[in-house]
């Protein structure tokens, strides 16, 4: 297998894993994360992902309306834990919450605004998942 270098610091964004793959990913193949572990060495792999109940949710609102009819599988994650029992080529397995896990709260919001975001993040609705592949 052809290994990439990944420059320190650098960032490199794709759509790696497309919303219909990530459930045959985590269900029947799990190979492709530590395949990408071995590809990668010493990479990370951050994405979005949510629980059961919130995908439900999800599929009723947002992909509903979305029109996405050619989606035929979908991927959810109840705990990041269950990405380190697939490999020892992860480094590190880490969750932050999708409302308040790229910055934090802001007054701006407003009061109200803040309380959803931390209920859903609570919750663990929706997560941002980050993947650090040993060296």
């Amino acid at each position: 297998m052809k290994k990439y270098k990944i420059e320190r610091n650098s960032v490199q964004e794709t759509l790696l894993i497309p919303l219909y793959g990530r459930k045959m990913a985590a269900q029947m193949y799990p190979d492709l994360f530590v395949n990408m572990a071995e590809a990668f060495p010493g990479a990370k792999i951050v994405f979005d992902a949510t629980n059961a109940k919130g995908l439900k949710k999800m599929l009723k609102t947002w992909l509903g309306s979305a029109n996405m009819t050619e989606v035929g599988a979908y991927f959810s994650i109840e705990h990041e834990s269950e990405f380190k029992k697939w490999s020892n080529q992860f480094e590190s397995v880490t969750r932050k919450g999708y409302m308040t896990g790229y910055r934090p709260l802001d007054k701006r919001y407003g009061f109200f605004a803040n309380m959803l975001f931390k209920h859903v993040d609570n919750a663990r609705l929706s997560n941002i998942i980050e993947i650090e592949f040993a060296k």
